[in-house]
């Protein structure tokens, strides 16, 4: 029986999750680790996982043309609290998270401009 961890990427079927596996293996000639993704079916009888979860996925006999697992157990929940936003500009990132104002009962948004490229100064050097 195969087990496997991995991490829910679409839980938008009824019974269904997609779950994606890294695991790491060693290159045929040279023998350096590389890291690989493999995205699995498996069948959520569970009902209580969504999009962001860690879960523990185990074979089973095939359900369907594609899958072959099923959910055992979810390990770690998605914090759903910390939402953000992220906007990919030419050279810089501005990401705008929401946090709600307990004071006055309205949101407040904070935004964080992070560059993202940087440029170089090209030094001149002059022949005499």
């Amino acid at each position: 029986m195969k087990v496997f961890t991995g991490v829910v990427t679409s839980a938008k079927s009824l019974n269904t999750v997609s779950v994606v596996v890294e695991y790491k293996r060693a290159h045929p000639k040279y023998g350096k680790l590389m890291k690989q993704k493999t995205k699995l079916l498996a069948h959520n009888f569970l009902e209580n996982v969504s999009e962001g979860d860690t879960v523990i996925i185990e074979s089973c006999r095939p359900l369907s043309k594609n899958k072959f697992f099923k959910v055992r157990e979810v390990v770690g929940r998605n914090n759903k609290n910390s939402q953000t936003k992220v906007v990919n500009g030419p050279s810089t990132a501005l990401r705008a998270s929401e946090t709600k104002d307990v004071d006055n009962g309205r949101k407040k948004i904070i935004k964080k401009v992070v560059v993202t490229k940087t440029t170089k100064a090209k030094k001149v050097s002059k022949k005499k």
